[in-house]
């Protein structure tokens, strides 16, 4: 659901307050940053960079199921330009743009575009519940201390897995919404829910080990386990995304979380710093290069004003 404009601003004014108060109140804590490790740099841009392959070769996989083949250009370029655009003031502006690219170079209805863009999300959120029940399972087995905060919350989030399935579609009435409908139901075919799942939890192992590698880059190592809880709580907070690159909520979620699982909050906010600037370095190297090359692939003749819809009819799959 889309926020209003003055609620988005009020989040964003209110994070950006709570972030100069953060730094204000935690210099020294930052200034820890200085033992960043550079023999750790090209693993942690590697992790990125392998990122993106794995969610672009899952939206890929998701368009295949309505009759559309990507080439490695195109699924990998429209990951990228999706992670750059997220960079914009306005809300999910990644998945606008990449709905854009795709209606040009291919004529991918919006309606059927925002069907994989919701089942994305709900997919995505699920695995990260069940992902977080599982290490917070591990660190309390080992003799961690989890907060029951935790558990309710990635509870919550595994819970939303009935969203998955074909019957979803049920929820979804009326006349404007009928392409997202059909398109949540192709979704929500077993083979498609296997095969989204291998790849998505590749993708959060993948962004966990990257989490591991910079708490390593600052002299700090910590467990995979509670790299994995501080890894998932800003994946989960990117799902909203309220602030431009989901700057200073993403790193509030990873120091809140790690302090539920008994580790220095301070540290888990400078080891996503250090995730955050390597992830900027690749996004924004990769991202106008995607521009570039995929500009070149769009038809000539220019799409009338009215086929590029606001961000929230998009989302809601109120266009054809």
């Amino acid at each position: 659901m889309k926020l209003p404009r003055y609620i988005r601003w009020v989040v964003a004014a209110a994070l950006v307050a709570l972030a100069v108060g953060y730094v204000a109140k935690n210099l020294d804590s930052l200034k820890r940053l200085k033992d960043f490790r550079l023999a750790y740099l090209v693993p942690l841009l590697a992790v990125h960079l392998v990122s993106l392959a794995l969610n672009g070769w899952m939206n890929r996989q998701l368009i295949a199921e309505f009759g559309l083949k990507l080439g490695f250009v195109q699924w990998y370029g429209l990951s990228a330009i999706n992670a750059l655009a997220n960079y914009l003031p306005l809300p999910q502006a990644g998945a606008v743009v990449r709905g854009a690219f795709l209606k040009r170079l291919h004529g991918l209805g919006y309606g059927r575009y925002t069907a994989t863009v919701l089942y994305m999300y709900v997919a995505s959120v699920v695995l990260m519940g069940i992902v977080g029940l599982g290490a917070l399972a591990h660190i309390a087995r080992t003799g961690g201390k989890v907060s029951w905060i935790l558990w309710a919350a990635y509870g919550a989030l595994a819970a939303m897995a009935v969203l998955l399935t074909p019957h979803a579609a049920r929820l979804m009435p009326g006349k404007k919404l009928q392409h997202l409908a059909e398109g949540y139901r192709t979704l929500g075919r077993w083979s498609v829910i296997g095969r989204l799942t291998f790849w998505k939890l590749l993708t959060i192992a993948v962004n966990a080990t990257g989490i591991w590698l910079a708490y390593r880059s600052l002299a700090q190592p910590t467990g995979w386990a509670r790299s994995l809880v501080v890894a998932l709580s800003g994946m989960v907070s990117n799902v909203v995304n309220v602030t431009p690159g989901n700057a200073g909520a993403a790193e509030a979620a990873a120091g809140t979380s790690a302090g539920l699982v008994q580790a220095d909050p301070h540290m888990a906010v400078n080891t996503y710093l250090i995730n955050r600037y390597t992830a900027a370095v690749v996004i924004f190297i990769t991202g106008p290069l995607a521009v570039m090359l995929l500009s070149r692939q769009i038809p000539a003749s220019p799409p009338h004003e009215s086929e590029v819809p606001p961000a929230s009819e998009l989302l809601r799959g109120e266009v054809p």
